[in-house]
């Protein structure tokens, strides 16, 4: 089956960190064999009796589904964000739901799992690097102007983004 797998893909999972009191929550790439292996994505099959077509939202385009299909060494787990690094499928996936164990004669063989889309306009969050709703600072040579807020490194957490100015 693995002469199937045409797409190399990495697997993030959510970290959650506390500064000064606040959580932090970033996408992390997973190291080892997460970081890079090869999979099929099957956006034009869905395994009857066992995966769900999404339900129909009005006014918004309906996320890609289908089915990944990879060697049974790989610790997936639900809640991981698939990011596909080459082959005939690009985009940025999560798995809602425990992954199958396809079994042979005994062992387990290969894994399957339904995967849906991430909304393209949501795919960085939660985020730390995702802008913080704070008050507006007033720019004091333009009254009645605000400045837009900058995004520094977490000096304490690099990698991290913090708003400029707040206590992180």
């Amino acid at each position: 089956m693995r002469h199937l797998f045409s797409s190399r893909v990495r697997v993030e999972r959510l970290q959650f960190t506390d500064v000064n009191g606040r959580r932090r929550n970033s996408w992390v790439v997973q190291p080892g064999i997460l970081s890079n292996f090869a999979c099929r994505l099957d956006l034009n099959f869905l395994r009857p009796g066992k995966d769900q077509p999404q339900a129909i939202e009005a006014g918004r385009a309906p996320d890609r589904i289908g089915v990944l299909f990879c060697g049974a060494e790989v610790p997936l787990q639900a809640g991981d964000r698939i990011v596909t690094l080459s082959g005939p499928v690009q985009g940025v996936f999560e798995i809602l739901v425990v992954p199958d164990v396809a079994v042979a004669f005994s062992t387990g063989h290969h894994k399957e799992v339904q995967i849906v889309e991430t909304n393209q306009n949501t795919a960085n969050f939660p985020s730390s690097a995702a802008p913080e709703t704070d008050a507006p600072v007033e720019d004091s040579n333009h009254p009645g102007l605000y400045k837009a807020p900058r995004l520094i490194e977490d000096p304490v957490h690099p990698g991290l983004y913090m708003m400029e100015g707040t206590d992180g």
